[in-house]
């Protein structure tokens, strides 16, 4: 009766709703990136920023790079200073003679030609080697290579030039290069009006005279200046060419440099000490053994003991009294229980 209730009831009740699913899509939070498992073996070098020391290259005292130079020679160096100044003086000198017989009548072309060339080369040369000596304080002077150059050059033009003119000034000593048959006759081409030409006349003048005699000695007084400036510049050449050669073999010698250490080493993969993991093994199995029991004595060796003392002391006694203990045989069992 109560089953046929409880059907009845479940068909009275309309069916259950079905139940509507809502598909959901969640959405995965990004992950973090796994760690790089090195291979076995290589663990990375764990850098811990507690513990950091800053960088600081080792501090080498800064090397200063010197061109080596030869040792000086102190007598030389004191000679080609005043060879250096002596030409400056007599290039001066030269030049200045040169440029005064620009308005002589009778050495104006020679003595600027055979003098000016070489005495102002001269003079320039050796006043910028002076200069720069000055400045560095008189250790060294332009590099003796450029010596051997310019002293070739002066030497060559002084020695040249004059030579080469020598017939001028000749002819000019002697007066024939001014047109007359003594250097100390005015001679000059006079304009005749009534021939309507010019008519060449020659008359005694003692002005013309001391002239001569003055620019006579001007152009002799060049002439000697050119030619010792030329002697000292070959000096200086020779003296230039020792130096470039010792300037040279020192140039080869070998120079030591103090190298800096080598920077430090990039973070890599170091191998690991392999580690041997222990085998497992199995545990012994030990079998507990039972704590030695003590074996009771027996009732001969008791009384084997006993008898010893007994003898002695127990004559002419009685028995001794019984040690057993009683058993009293009126105790129920457990079966009548």
């Amino acid at each position: 009766m109560a089953s046929s209730s409880s059907t009845s009831q479940q068909q009275g009740q309309p069916p259950p709703a079905p139940q509507t699913t809502t598909a959901t899509t969640t959405q995965t939070a990004p992950q973090p990136p796994q760690p790089v498992h090195a291979p076995a073996g290589f663990q990375p070098l764990v850098y811990d920023a507690r513990n950091a020391i800053p960088y600081a290259p080792i501090p080498l005292p800064q090397q200063i790079f010197e061109t080596p130079e030869p040792e000086p020679n102190r007598p030389w160096e004191l000679t080609k200073t005043a060879l250096q100044v002596l030409s400056v003086v007599l290039g001066a000198t030269g030049v200045g003679l040169g440029f005064s017989t620009l308005k002589y009548e009778y050495f104006y072309a020679t003595v600027l030609i055979s003098t000016i060339p070489p005495c102002m080369i001269a003079l320039v040369w050796s006043l910028a080697d002076l200069l720069v000596r000055l400045l560095r304080r008189l250790k060294r002077g332009i590099h003796p290579g450029a010596h051997v150059a310019l002293s070739l050059i002066i030497f060559l033009l002084g020695a040249i030039l004059p030579a080469l003119f020598g017939p001028w000034f000749q002819d000019s000593w002697n007066g024939y290069g001014s047109g007359s048959d003594y250097p100390w006759q005015d001679c000059s081409n006079v304009y005749d009006p009534t021939t309507h030409r010019y008519v060449y006349t020659c008359t005694d003048d003692d002005d013309a005279r001391r002239r001569y005699l003055k620019e006579k000695k001007v152009a002799m007084a060049a002439a000697v200046i050119t030619f010792i400036v030329a002697v000292m510049h070959f000096g200086l050449f020779v003296g230039a060419c020792v130096d470039t050669d010792r300037v040279n073999r020192v140039a080869k010698r070998p120079i030591y440099v103090v190298a800096p250490p080598p920077p430090p080493q990039m973070m890599q993969w170091q191998p690991a000490p392999m580690q041997q993991t222990p085998m497992q093994q199995a545990p012994l199995q030990t079998t507990a053994q039972p704590p030695a029991q003590e074996t009771p004595q027996t009732e001969t060796e008791s009384q084997s003991r006993d008898k010893g003392k007994g003898k002695a002391t127990d004559k002419g006694k009685g028995k001794e009294p019984m040690r057993d203990p009683i058993v009293e045989e009126d105790a129920p069992s457990g079966s009548q229980a």
